[in-house]
């Protein structure tokens, strides 16, 4: 099965909150993602959790929908998918993939229309308390 196939009629939950990604000397505590591939490790963190003397790097104002599916590691094409959707209304993406699910970090001021995006390729899209969205 292609992830095209595989997103129609999932849902995705938009994240409370705004978060920043941001590069650290070290991971930073309650990060809700860390990579650490290379040099200093790659943080998204809450915005206002973290000193801005502990980072190097960092980029504000990011909103996190999630997938609503554990997706199995060997289904292809989810985040070629779901990227291309973005592409196509010119959002820019950063992207997480844990092992069941992926994330989508998305700048704050296009929250609204990827989520609609999203909602116009037949995904449900809710916020945390599993509430629609409407767009």
């Amino acid at each position: 099965m292609s992830g095209c196939a595989a997103l129609s009629g999932m849902g995705a939950t938009v994240r409370k909150g705004r978060y920043d990604i941001v590069t650290a000397a070290e991971p930073l505590p309650g990060a809700f993602a860390t990579v650490c591939a290379g040099g200093d490790p790659t943080c998204v963190v809450a915005d206002g959790s973290y000193t801005p003397e502990a980072v190097s790097h960092r980029d504000v104002g990011w909103r996190i929908i999630s997938i609503d599916a554990v997706l199995p590691l060997d289904l292809t094409g989810v985040l070629a998918t779901l990227s291309g959707w973005l592409s196509h209304e010119g959002i820019p993406l950063f992207c997480l993939s844990s092992f069941e699910t992926d994330h989508l970090l998305v700048r704050e001021q296009d929250t609204a229309v990827a989520c609609a995006s999203l909602a116009r390729h037949g995904m449900a899209v809710r916020d945390e308390e599993g509430a629609p969205l409407r767009f």
